[in-house]
């Protein structure tokens, strides 16, 4: 019975399993530890299974995935397309821990977009790791506010001293404006 076939084409060598919906697996040896490095499910068009990391680019950061390197002249670093919608979806599959985005700048935190895990709000942070802004599962948001509250239902509370919080409104159709601070 053939299992896996070896061969070269037009395009170069190839790995073939002529056995329907039977896995393509790559197996080695990591500390004397037998590992499946990665497999190929056949049965779903060659999805590829990896054990651990997936690093396209550059070697020396350390993630899950890392798409890119520090070098290149691209600045679109992944694209993610579908024909109706398109999501990232970040997700926490425990109830410790938060979850969220993390914007950096030559590997230092600029701002964070981060899902609380108790309260379930979501928060922007800055590079101090401070609460700049949050938004309320309820709709209430907050500049410089963790909790943004009020007798009414969706509110925007901004919280400071001094001269270091305003609100200009302005009518875009007659240009006044109404400057509070």
């Amino acid at each position: 019975l053939e299992t896996l076939r070896y061969g070269n084409s037009v395009s170069g060598p190839q790995f073939f399993s002529p056995v329907s919906d039977k896995d393509i697996i790559f197996k080695g040896s990591d500390g004397g530890s037998t590992i499946t490095a990665l497999t190929l499910d056949m049965s779903d068009a060659g999805t590829a299974i990896f054990n651990n990391k997936v690093i396209v680019g550059d070697t020396a950061l350390n993630a899950l995935l890392q798409i890119g390197n520090g070098n290149s002249s691209h600045t679109t670093v992944a694209n993610f397309a579908h024909a109706t919608d398109a999501y990232i979806e970040v997700e926490n599959t425990t109830t410790q821990n938060g979850a969220g985005v993390i914007f950096t700048n030559v590997g230092t935190k600029k701002w964070t977009i981060q899902k609380d895990t108790s309260a379930h709000h979501l928060t922007i942070q800055d590079a101090n790791s401070d609460n700049v802004m949050t938004f309320l599962q309820g709709g209430n948001v907050g500049m410089n506010e963790t909790t943004p509250t009020s007798y009414y239902s969706k509110t925007f509370q901004i919280n400071g001293s001094g001269t270091s919080s305003a609100i200009k409104l302005t009518n875009t159709a007659t240009g006044n404006a109404n400057n509070r601070g």
